[in-house]
């Protein structure tokens, strides 16, 4: 599973210090972690950064009153920044909005969409069905603002819905599904069990807040070892003579093997030795 780092904008000092955990996309972010009058205070210095591979959360609404105000994020557009995580978009029309004014005339950005609010959930198809659709590279939830705004306990049971319609959403429309950020930075057990929920139900990757999740991430075994060597028996069962095409059902270790556990075996293994 890939993962997608939160560095607030104001350690921005401590970016090398984050790549030498492993790898990880990382986000530098303007919002949630840094107050409203800090950064504009905070900008130039993350403008500065040459790192072309670094993504930016930036607000797009007023903490004060809600309104949409973009003149943050039209900073960064000038500035030549390219790939951006976007959050609280409330609706399509929000979006529409936001594209018409400002995101056409960049036509080489790459967009996470924050998920945060109900209605864009039930409007993200539109968006993902229209003609500037081909600027989200991925999709994700806010998840305390989104069990915030509808009043709801945040566990996994209230989670479980919206993760995994945005999971079907992105992976229908070949866009990079990313799971909810964990608030647990110290215990692993519970961690991991976050961890595989996330790679059993599919998801590309996960948002990460602190260095000891990157570490957890990254040492997690666990579940590939398991996917592994059943997908090395599975091959080993085949007849010799198999070239990919169809196959009778056998049974291996009493569950019935057909033609799509084959597959899924194959991509298994050739996704292990990408990774070596």
């Amino acid at each position: 599973m890939e993962s997608f780092f939160f560095i607030p904008a104001t350690n921005v000092d401590k970016l090398d210090f984050i790549k030498s955990f492993g790898s990880a996309d990382i986000i530098i972010d303007f919002e949630d972690s840094v107050l409203e009058i800090n950064r504009k205070e905070l900008l130039n210095k993350a403008l500065s950064l040459s790192d072309q591979n670094l993504w930016f959360r930036i607000p797009i609404r007023n903490e004060s009153d809600d309104r949409l105000n973009i003149d943050l994020l039209n900073s960064f557009l000038i500035a030549g920044k390219k790939k951006f995580v976007i959050p609280k978009i409330y609706s399509k029309i929000e979006f529409d909005d936001i594209y018409t004014s400002h995101l056409s005339k960049y036509p080489d950005l790459k967009l996470i969409l924050l998920i945060e609010h109900p209605r864009l959930i039930v409007e993200l198809v539109q968006i993902l069905q229209s003609q500037y659709a081909d600027i989200l590279v991925g999709i994700g939830i806010g998840s305390h603002d989104l069990m915030n705004y509808i009043k709801a306990e945040h566990n996994e049971e209230q989670l479980y819905f919206p993760r995994i319609n945005v999971l079907y959403l992105a992976k229908a429309y070949n866009k990079i599904s990313i799971d909810i950020a964990s608030m647990n930075i110290s215990n692993k057990q519970l961690f991991n069990e976050e961890l595989k929920f996330g790679i059993r139900n599919g998801f590309d990757a996960k948002f990460l807040i602190h260095p000891n999740q990157l570490m957890w991430l990254n040492g997690f075994d666990e579940l590939k070892n398991e996917h592994i060597e059943w997908a090395k028996q599975i091959m080993a069962a085949l007849p010799s003579n198999f070239k990919g095409k169809e196959i009778e059902p056998f049974i291996l270790n009493g569950e019935v093997i057909e033609k799509p556990h084959v597959e899924k075996a194959q991509l298994i293994l050739k996704q292990y030795q990408d990774e070596k």
